[in-house]
C-alpha cells in the first residue's frame, strides 16, 4: 500500500510512496554527482526519516552503504572514512566536519526543502525492488576492532534481506502489520 506510513520520526511521517520518491531522488542526485555502482557512500544522518531515505537512496544508486554514527568520536569516523574508501557522504548535518572536509557531501534535507532531482537517468532503477536485483555487497559496517582501529564487517544484500525476513517471521508479522523499532536513549 503506497499510502501507508513507512517511517515515522519525532516530527514527521512518510508513506511508502514518499519514501520511494525521496530515495529515488537521492539516488538520482548521487548518480548525477558521479557515484557509480559499487562506490562506497557514507551515511551520517540524525535520527529522522533521512535514515531510511539515505540508506535506500544509496542502495538504489547501486552504491555500498557505509553507516557512520554521529555519536562516535571524530577520529574514529575519520578512520572509517579512510578505511572504507568513501567517495561521497550523505548527511543531515549542514556543517562541514574536519574528518570529511575533503569528501564531497550531499546534504539530506527536510522533505519539501530538497532541490528538484531529475530521476530520468535511463539506467537508474525506479524503486528499491528494482535496485536490489542481482546485488551482493550492500553494507560495510565498522566496529572498533583492536586498538580502536575500525574493522569492516561486510554484509551482502541477500543476507540483510534474509535476516529481515527471518525477524518478520519470528515476530509473526504479516503484510500490512506495523512494526515499531526504537533505539534506547543514550
Amino acid at each position: 500500500c503506497p499510502h501507508r506510513p513507512a517511517f515515522r520520526d519525532a516530527t514527521r511521517e512518510v508513506t511508502f510512496a514518499q519514501l520511494n520518491g525521496l530515495a529515488c531522488g537521492l539516488a538520482a542526485r548521487l548518480r548525477h554527482d558521479g557515484v557509480a555502482p559499487g562506490d562506497r557512500v557514507a551515511v551520517l544522518v540524525d535520527d529522522s526519516v533521512w535514515v531510511a531515505v539515505s540508506v535506500l537512496g544509496v542502495l538504489i544508486a547501486g552504491a555500498v552503504v557505509v553507516p557512520l554514527d554521529p555519536r562516535h568520536p571524530a577520529p574514529f569516523r575519520a578512520a572509517v572514512l579512510d578505511s572504507a574508501g568513501v567517495s561521497r557522504i550523505v548527511t543531515s548535518f549542514r556543517d562541514v566536519r574536519p574528518e570529511w572536509a575533503q569528501i564531497p557531501a550531499v546534504v539530506a534535507s527536510d522533505p519539501g526543502d530538497e532541490p528538484s532531482m531529475d530521476t530520468s537517468e535511463p539506467d537508474l532503477p525506479r524503486s528499491a525492488d528494482a535496485a536490489w536485483s542481482g546485488r551482493r555487497l550492500a553494507f560495510l559496517v565498522h566496529d572498533a576492532g583492536s586498538a580502536l582501529r575500525p574493522v569492516a564487517q561486510v554484509h551482502d544484500l541477500d543476507r540483510v534481506l534474509g535476516a529481515a525476513l527471518a525477524a518478520g517471521t519470528a515476530l509473526r508479522l504479516n503484510a500490512g502489520d506495523d512494526c515499531v523499532v526504537t533505539r534506547p536513549a543514550t
